[in-house]
């Protein structure tokens, strides 16, 4: 596996990252996405539409299919990246959160305190049922509910987190026990509530994602006051850990 791996993307506004097996997935501003390998080597540019305005996008990691969805227009898109199928799904003008778990033929979003379960074959709503709790990251079963600021639950283990940075605008990812904590100027790598790496951004640049994948962290950076010069960047979790030291 290469190491750490850089890739420029200007005059492109990006602010959508998503792994599965195969790909890495950013938007192409707003008409579409741009379709990398694990090296980051682009292999595809996929159109959607115009005017396209990403608010959410879903990976089913081991099936390289993705679900986008477009709020201001009422729209979301499976798309399938192997063969580029895609099912077209007219929904209402409102967000769902970032949580999403897939199975064979279907695949569950929320809403509110509201659990949505929609066919991957067709894209109607099968099933809509209550769900309180706040779970604020996913990855399939790997799941962490927020209890208070400084609390979190990983499945059913509770863990108290401190962060380095201020909480106001931090995002959240998680992948096989690994968890990141991000904003814009600064992320921290735990190891479910021990905390093992940390990546400082260049004072040049903002971090606008970030996305764990099994052995890496993929990043899109962008230039403070123009979204329009990005790079995407990578760094094995080996990596950031000795960034830290």
């Amino acid at each position: 596996m290469l190491g750490e791996i850089t890739v420029p993307i200007i005059d492109n506004d990006i602010y959508v990252l998503a792994v599965t097996q195969k790909f890495v997935i950013v938007n192409n501003s707003y008409e579409g996405i741009l379709i990398f390998n694990k090296n980051l080597e682009k292999i595809d540019v996929y159109e959607i539409c115009s005017d396209l305005m990403i608010y959410q996008v879903y990976s089913d990691y081991n099936t390289d299919t993705i679900v986008i969805h477009d709020a201001e227009s009422g729209t979301m898109y499976i798309i399938y990246l192997r063969d580029k199928k895609q099912i077209v799904i007219k929904d209402q003008f409102l967000p769902y959160t970032e949580f999403c778990y897939f199975e064979e033929n279907s695949f569950l979003l929320r809403r509110l305190d509201y659990m949505y379960k929609f066919s991957l074959l067709t894209g109607e709503v099968i099933e809509k049922k209550f769900q309180k709790e706040k779970i604020i990251a996913n990855n399939q079963d790997e799941y962490i509910i927020e209890l208070d600021e400084e609390t979190l639950i990983y499945k059913n283990k509770e863990m108290k987190i401190v962060l380095s940075f201020s909480e106001v605008t931090t995002s959240i990812d998680v992948k096989n026990r690994y968890i990141i904590l991000y904003d814009e100027t600064y992320l921290e790598l735990f190891y479910l509530d021990k905390i093992i790496g940390k990546y400082t951004v260049n004072q040049k640049m903002e971090l606008r994602k970030a996305v764990i994948d099994r052995d890496c962290i993929y990043f899109i950076l962008n230039k403070k006051n123009d979204t329009t010069e990005n790079v995407i960047h990578k760094m094995t979790i080996d990596e950031v850990r000795k960034n830290s030291k």
